[in-house]
């Protein structure tokens, strides 16, 4: 038997199967592109790379989302993207979008 799609307005309930997607905002992405990696790797570049993330960005601007691109981060500087973003107030927008 398949779960009945109903819209719940109640943003606290954990079982809803589906996002409030009724917000004043879409909200915020963050798309992590990577073109270079550490030289200890010693893995080549990824080609494309670059216009991948501007056809990601493209579509996710025109959905209404908050587009940040963040190229070649750290592994702490991924964590502290990622602390950043989960302090800030989301309660205005449908959801957050990590890429």
């Amino acid at each position: 038997m398949m779960a009945s799609k109903t819209f719940n307005t109640n943003e606290n309930e954990k079982d809803d199967m589906e996002y409030n997607m009724e917000h004043p905002k879409r909200g915020k992405a963050l798309i992590l592109n990577h073109k270079k990696y550490d030289s200890r790797l010693n893995l080549p570049e990824r080609k494309g790379t670059d216009v991948d993330g501007i056809n990601l960005h493209n579509t996710l601007s025109e959905m209404g989302f908050d587009v940040t691109i963040q190229h070649d981060l750290t592994h702490a500087q991924i964590s502290n993207q990622l602390d950043v973003l989960a302090r800030e107030d989301h309660s205005e927008e449908d959801c957050l979008l990590v890429a």
